[in-house]
């Protein structure tokens, strides 16, 4: 739904010729530009972890607090908390759903920092990531509402 709602008419299409390929000049690049991104999502994973559980150092948020702020930051370690919170299960899934949909920022980083040289709007990105939350949280009422 997203990718039909910002999809434009005249997109860019990038064609190459076979022929002029060179794959000895090729495979150097491809594995450094591999190589960097790779530590651009490392680092940003590792920034963000490091922040989360500094602010939970400095401020001792309540359990509940802490899996927002960590799912504002940076996933993983949100969800981990998540499932050891003892409330109900209906709670649980639609914070797990928003955060998975949402990504956090430390995915948001990630990507901006992939897509900066590219015809690849992040506003897009962020819009459809928002759109993609509300879509996940109505699919999931629709479904739960069904049973």
């Amino acid at each position: 739904l997203v990718g039909l709602f910002f999809r434009r008419e005249n997109t860019y299409i990038n064609s190459f010729n076979i022929e002029k390929i060179n794959v000895i000049k090729i495979l150097p690049n491809a594995i450094k530009n591999s190589i960097n991104t790779l530590l651009i999502i490392l680092g940003t994973i590792t920034f963000y972890m490091i922040l989360s559980n500094y602010i939970n150092t400095i401020i001792h948020l309540s359990s509940m607090s802490n899996v927002i702020i960590k799912g504002i930051l940076e996933i993983t370690q949100s969800l981990t908390i998540l499932n050891t919170l003892q409330m109900s299960s209906i709670i649980k899934e639609i914070i797990a759903i928003s955060i998975i949909s949402f990504g956090g920022l430390s995915i948001h980083t990630q990507v901006y920092s992939i897509i900066e040289n590219t015809y690849i709007s992040y506003k897009n990105f962020l819009i459809g990531r928002i759109f993609h939350v509300l879509i996940s949280v109505f699919i999931y009422f629709i479904i739960y509402l069904a049973q």
